[in-house]
């Protein structure tokens, strides 16, 4: 009898150790790190409503905008370029992630000139997110 119950508890105490571990990697957050594109699309929806075009190098913005998602790759398009596609599809909004203005300098300077910076989301260990409106 002695030895069924030192067996359940070496059991139970062995139980414990593998939750305590296992736990707080399953508890958190997945993807923590691409909040800020989510928190962009929802806010984007909030403050101009839905269905509009989203000029963006990221799709989650667009998805979680309920907007209609532009793909933007300043590898082989110029911001002029993409000014007037904007303008030919009435799209107001520029989104773009913080590490490209750093990758892209030329483009940092042509977005000062023609954009407004509406909102920027970002967090500790987050990707940061950038969202400006086109100056018409």
């Amino acid at each position: 009898m002695e030895s069924n119950r030192k067996s359940k508890f070496s059991l139970a105490i062995l139980l414990i150790l593998v939750l305590a571990i296992i736990l707080p990697k399953t508890l958190k957050p997945q993807r923590y790190e691409r909040l800020p594109e989510k928190w962009a699309g929802t806010w984007i929806k909030n403050e101009y409503g839905r269905g509009r075009p989203i000029f963006t190098t990221i799709h989650r913005v667009a998805y979680y905008a309920d907007g209609k998602y532009e793909y933007l790759d300043f590898k082989r398009d110029k911001l002029d370029k993409v000014k007037t596609l904007m303008v030919e599809k009435k799209a107001l909004y520029l989104v773009i992630r913080g590490r490209e203005t750093i990758e892209y300098p030329e483009v940092t300077e042509t977005i000062k000139k023609g954009f407004i910076e509406l909102n920027r989301f970002e967090g500790k260990g987050m990707e940061k997110i950038i969202i400006y409106e086109i100056i018409h």
